[in-house]
């Protein structure tokens, strides 16, 4: 996955009820990304952005664990502090 400079890419998640978590985490490639998740609705970027969850470590190795989740739709923002090429996302629910 490649995010220009300062850009982003969303997703979103579908988590079925009964859930024990929602795992997503980022990785591999080069560039410096942020990762937020939000149920029901679009998170925003930045420190006083509203989210359920984020990581902003520097890199783009990011991981985000919601333990029990409620079922529902999650939406993820990624957003490129630095421009991001190769990079990875992986969500994981069980």
């Amino acid at each position: 996955m490649s995010i220009a400079d300062d850009a982003e890419k969303r997703y979103v998640i579908d988590v079925p009820a009964g859930a024990r978590f929602l795992a997503i985490r980022t990785g591999s490639g080069a560039g410096d990304l942020d990762l937020y998740v939000k149920a029901d609705s679009a998170p925003t970027k930045g420190r006083n952005g509203v989210s359920d969850a984020k990581s902003r470590v520097a890199g783009n190795a990011e991981h985000v664990l919601i333990s029990n989740p409620k079922a529902g739709r999650y939406h993820v923002l990624l957003h490129a502090y630095d421009a991001v090429k190769g990079a990875s996302v992986v969500a994981v629910v069980r």
